[in-house]
């Protein structure tokens, strides 16, 4: 097996592209949330420590099948670091040992590799196995018609059957036998800008000028969406007045607008702290 032959394996959620180590796309890499959770991970403390005593601890177990991520923990960078995406690239296409060519990527988050090819179905059974079988499909096909339009026929089928983009999911997570799934789909959007926010947060207090809500953001452009609606009619009418209608530029809308986005740091500050946490225990998001 390839040390990342990804496309020979199934991922239930989008696995990176744009894995080239000289050259590492950011915006590729952070589209899969494996990207978001490996990031986590190397944000928990608890979890650093395990790697710091060599995987003992309470952590031994979770050490044993994530292995060691405290390069990236110990020397904090920009998330769009090209020091930090080759970090990643390293991790997820590291053999989990000299004895085991598997990458970790494949063993945590694949399926199991699937032991079947294309095949005649001759007995009731084995139609009830593929059928119960999720990562299969039974199809009938007349007999009666030349091997090109048999082909056809196939091709057609096929087509049918495997409508996914490249990388996409193909199967619902509560149907997938990785040894680890996540508990739901994130938004990866969101996660990049909640860890965003968090290593902000992170940064300025190490450097102990402790930012508030709203200068971070600020520094992450981090926006809520803001209309007059946001205003009783009362408070529109006095805006009108003084601002020509003119929202954007007004004192109160301006400071509604502060308060909201310092809200939504708030709530991902929260988001990600609790991320980190799930991550020690095998969880994600």
């Amino acid at each position: 097996m390839k040390t990342d032959n990804n496309v020979s394996r199934i991922f239930p959620l989008q696995y990176p592209f744009g894995m080239i180590f000289k050259r590492p796309s950011y915006t590729s890499i952070t589209e899969s949330p494996y990207f978001w959770w490996w990031y986590a991970l190397t944000l928990n403390t608890e979890y650093i420590k395990c790697c710091a005593h060599k995987g003992k601890g309470d952590l031994r177990a979770l050490y044993k099948d994530f292995g060691d991520v405290r390069h990236i923990a110990s020397h904090r960078v920009a998330l769009d670091n090209v020091e930090l995406l080759r970090a990643f690239i390293t991790w997820w296409r590291a053999p989990m040992s000299s004895t085991d060519s598997t990458t970790r990527a494949v063993y945590l988050f694949a399926e199991p590799a699937h032991p079947f090819t294309a095949r005649t179905i001759t007995d009731i059974d084995d139609a009830e196995a593929v059928l119960n079988d999720p990562r299969q499909a039974l199809i009938s096909v007349p007999l009666d018609v030349t091997k090109g339009g048999l082909i056809k026929m196939l091709m057609k089928q096929a087509t049918a059957l495997n409508t996914r983009k490249r990388g996409s999911a193909i199967r619902k997570l509560s149907s997938s036998q990785a040894l680890y799934i996540p508990t739901s789909t994130p938004n990866v959007e969101r996660l990049g800008q909640m860890f965003h926010c968090y290593d902000i947060y992170i940064k300025s207090k190490r450097a102990g000028k402790r930012l508030t809500n709203t200068n971070i953001s600020e520094e992450a452009g981090v926006s809520s969406t803001m209309s007059e609606d946001a205003f009783p009619m009362e408070n529109k009418n006095a805006i009108k007045l003084r601002s020509g209608g003119d929202y954007m530029n007004d004192k109160n809308f301006l400071l509604t607008q502060q308060r909201a986005d310092a809200l939504k740091v708030s709530k991902y500050l929260g988001a990600a702290k609790k991320i980190i946490a799930n991550v020690a225990e095998g969880k994600f998001p």
